[in-house]
């Protein structure tokens, strides 16, 4: 995989880890409370997954 397209996935999963943190700093555990449990627990879970994802990425060959 290019560079470049690494690149661009990684900050897409960056992104999204910084969006989910400032939801859990700003409205708490499971913030999403305006949808299902199990779709909260998703997205909260994302939070982990997103930089675990983009780590993922340059280890892979």
């Amino acid at each position: 995989m290019p560079v470049y397209a690494k690149a661009i996935w990684t900050i897409g999963f960056l992104v999204g880890t910084t969006t989910h943190t400032l939801d859990l700093i700003n409205f708490g555990w499971l913030p999403y409370d305006f949808r299902p449990l199990p779709w909260n627990i998703y997205w909260t879970s994302l939070t982990f997954l997103d930089p675990l994802a983009a780590l993922l990425i340059w280890l892979r060959e």
